[in-house]
């Protein structure tokens, strides 16, 4: 389901079709560098399902890569985003494409959500963390996955009940997490 998202968002940015990139119209489209994050995520869960369940040694060697691509393409986003600074990695299949420009500040329109990021880099570190086994595997991945859920649940319920606060439109530039996000 995370894949089949993900793909018809990228899809959607590919071929310039904005109805493809948000599910409520009047709401925050998921951006492209998002929308491949979660390509990475499906394919990182798929992954870590084949090395829990069997320890397929195929896996063990994919999986690091995955999750260092979610986790580095993450943190070079959010210490952009956090000293409001492009990175250009925010611009992909944005209109015009142009170079990029280092002296102005980010717009809203190519930057995932802050708490987006946030989230990501935990998916990251949990593909790391599922190839230990012990606590890593059994409690602390738990942990992570109840606050990606609780992050995910409160901008559902911000979308629901229309509290922009809820679905983090919080921050300058104010960028807001899309419900498909």
């Amino acid at each position: 389901i995370v894949g089949a998202e993900a793909l018809v968002v990228v899809i959607g940015w590919v071929f310039g079709l904005d109805q493809l990139t948000r599910i409520v119209p009047a709401g925050a489209n998921m951006k492209f560098i998002t929308a491949l994050l979660f390509l990475f995520c499906a394919l990182g869960l798929y992954l870590m399902s084949r090395v829990i369940q069997d320890g397929d040694e195929i896996a063990l060697v994919i999986l690091p890569g995955i999750a260092l691509v979610i986790f580095l393409v993450t943190i070079t986003l959010l210490v952009g985003r956090l000293l409001e600074t492009p990175t250009g990695i925010e611009n992909l299949f944005l209109n015009p494409v142009g170079p990029i420009d280092l002296s102005s500040a980010p717009s809203e329109e190519g930057w995932p959500s802050l708490m987006t990021l946030i989230n990501f880099m935990l998916v990251g570190l949990v593909g790391i963390a599922s190839l230990f086994s012990g606590f890593l595997r059994e409690k602390f991945l738990v942990y992570l996955g109840y606050f990606i859920i609780a992050v995910g649940l409160v901008a559902v319920a911000g979308y629901a009940f229309d509290l922009p606060l809820l679905y983090y439109r919080i921050g300058t530039p104010m960028i807001s997490m899309a419900l498909n996000t």
